[in-house]
């Protein structure tokens, strides 16, 4: 007798607790479930939602607080192991995002504030070592960049040049202001020279480069810078000369 009541307890207490939340759940056209979504008295999410594979195992987990997305992200390989992981606070990623390879080694990392990147973003080779490590200032902008080997060293074959513009859209009259930083440098012996425009150009000490490069009052319309930057490398006795031609487009406000 003592154990039949008990039983009717626990029953009696798994049925209140199901009335209490509800719970959405949506299946596969074959039967299988693939989402189970907790619901408070509002019918707004409220809990962990999980999504599956048609297998059976978890394939996304989103916690959420009365209908907003707040807490630790994770999806998964069908495998089981951790596919990506990402931070999220009132409904917008904000914190440390993660992506794996399958095996389980890291892919990919960085700092998220919405779609902007803090500080730097760092991607990783299949064996765990570093592969790219971007760096990023406060506006989200790419500032440098440096590109590693398997075994550890800095390859030195990839250069990239980063054009870094304070904003690409002024009032009629405003001064355009921007700098140019080749990333991965092999040297500090940088030289540019400017295909477009040629005349009208100032500079003055730069915040990330020697140089911050000023236009003035450029005309209202679309309007085009195209350099060309030059760096000088030796090797022994031979001297090496790298270019590289880029362009970026910018918009004044007013009438042409």
């Amino acid at each position: 007798m003592k154990i039949k009541r008990v039983s009717f307890y626990l029953l009696l207490l798994w049925s209140i607790c199901s009335c209490g939340k509800q719970e959405k759940v949506v299946y596969f056209p074959t039967g299988e479930v693939k989402s189970r979504a907790p619901l408070n008295d509002s019918r707004k999410y409220d809990g962990d939602v999980i999504n599956y594979y048609k297998s059976g195992s978890i394939e996304r987990v989103v916690p959420f607080r009365n209908g907003i997305v707040h807490g630790v992200v994770n999806s998964y390989y069908p495998n089981g192991n951790l596919y990506v992981t990402e931070t999220w606070r009132h409904n917008k990623r904000s914190g440390e995002t993660a992506w794996y390879y399958p095996n389980g080694q890291i892919k990919y990392w960085a700092l998220l504030d919405g779609n902007r990147r803090i500080d730097s973003a760092k991607w990783y080779h299949t064996n765990g070592k570093i592969s790219y490590r971007m760096l990023y200032d406060k506006k989200g902008r790419k500032v440098d960049f440096f590109a590693y080997e398997p075994n550890g060293k800095i390859n030195l074959n990839h250069v990239r040049p980063l054009f870094l513009s304070d904003q690409d859209t002024l009032a009629a009259g405003q001064d355009y202001t921007f700098e140019i930083v080749l990333g991965n440098r092999r040297s500090n012996s940088i030289n540019i020279k400017f295909l477009e425009p040629r005349t009208g150009v100032d500079s003055t000490k730069g915040v990330y480069t020697k140089t911050r490069y000023i236009i003035r009052r450029p005309s209202p319309g679309k309007q085009l810078v195209k350099v060309v930057l030059y760096q000088y490398r030796t090797n022994g006795d031979t001297l090496w000369i790298d270019d590289w031609q880029i362009q970026h487009t910018y918009y004044v406000k007013g009438k042409a």
